[in-house]
C-alpha cells in the first residue's frame, strides 16, 4: 500500500525535479552547489583530468571523492584554499590509485536548492491543466499503487517460476 509518507517522499523527489539554484552569501553546507575552478597535482606535477574551470559540485552528492567534497564544505563565494584529497587504492585512473594529491581551489559561487512550492503552477509544470494540485496529487499516487501493484505481480510470476523449476528440474 502507498501511505502519506510514501506520497511526500515521492513529491519531494518530484520537486527536487524542478528545483533551481539560488546564489547564497553564506558557507557551503552539504546540499549546496559550489562552482570553482581547480588544480590537482600529485608532487607538484599537475595530472591528467586534474584540473578544471567553472566546475559545479553538488556537495553530497557522491559526484566526487569524498575528500574532495570534504574540502568544499565550509567554503564561500571568492575564497581560495587548498586541501589534500587521498586516491583509494581501487582507483580507475592507475597512475593516482592510492595516492595523495593537492587541489587548489577558487570558489566562484555557493548556491542553494530552490524546491518549487507544491501549487496548481507545479501540477502544470508536469502537465495536469485541470484540477490541479489536488487532481495531480491523486495522478501521482494511482501511479505509484500501479507501480507497486505491477512489482508484487512480477515478484510473485518469479516465484511461481521458481518454485516450478525447483520441483521440475530440466536438463539442458
Amino acid at each position: 500500500t502507498i501511505g502519506d509518507d510514501d506520497m511526500d517522499d515521492m513529491l519531494t523527489k518530484l520537486r527536487k525535479q524542478k528545483a533551481s539554484w539560488k546564489a547564497v552569501d553564506r558557507k557551503s553546507a552539504e546540499g549546496d552547489r559550489v562552482t570553482i575552478d581547480f588544480v590537482g597535482s600529485v608532487k607538484g606535477e599537475v595530472f591528467a583530468g586534474g584540473e578544471a574551470k567553472n566546475y559545479s559540485v553538488a556537495l553530497g552528492a557522491g559526484q566526487m571523492l569524498p575528500d574532495f567534497e570534504k574540502g568544499l564544505i565550509g567554503v564561500k563565494a571568492s575564497d581560495e584554499t587548498t586541501f589534500k584529497v587521498k586516491f583509494p587504492k581501487e582507483y580507475h585512473a592507475e597512475e593516482l590509485a592510492g595516492k595523495k594529491a593537492d587541489f587548489k581551489v577558487t570558489v566562484h559561487r555557493v548556491e542553494a536548492e530552490a524546491l518549487p512550492e507544491l501549487n496548481d503552477e507545479f501540477a502544470e509544470s508536469f502537465g495536469v491543466t485541470e484540477g490541479g494540485l489536488e487532481r495531480f496529487k491523486i495522478d501521482v499516487r494511482e501511479n505509484m499503487e500501479r507501480e507497486a501493484d505491477h512489482k508484487v505481480k512480477a515478484a510473485l510470476r518469479e516465484q511461481v517460476m521458481e518454485a516450478l523449476l525447483e520441483s521440475n528440474p530440466l536438463e539442458i
